[in-house]
């Protein structure tokens, strides 16, 4: 069976965090790409999850979903690194900046 391709935003802490330690936990046929704002806040949460144990494969990635040209080159650097990308659960929270 081959690896599900799972695409995880805000994926450095909350929810998204929290998503990518479980489908780390419940499958080893995963490749779980954490992408967040920055690839500083990225490589953090792969550092901790690391230390927790986690052995699945992770890839980091830089992604604002609030600009469509940075979640467009997100799915195109994805497919060209892995041929496709299967799952891309949404884990994030945008605020106003002038409410």
């Amino acid at each position: 069976m081959k690896s599900k391709i799972i695409l995880v935003t805000g994926a450095n802490r909350g929810i998204g965090f929290s998503i990518v330690q479980a489908l780390s936990q419940r499958s080893s046929d995963v490749a779980l790409i954490i992408a967040a704002r920055t690839y500083t806040k990225a490589q953090d949460a792969v550092d901790q999850l690391r230390s927790q144990g986690v052995k699945a494969p992770l890839q980091t990635l830089e992604l604002d979903v609030t600009q469509d040209d940075s979640v467009s080159k997100a799915v195109t650097s994805v497919e060209e690194m892995y041929g496709r990308l299967d799952v891309k659960p949404n884990a994030y929270v945008t605020y106003p900046r002038n409410p």
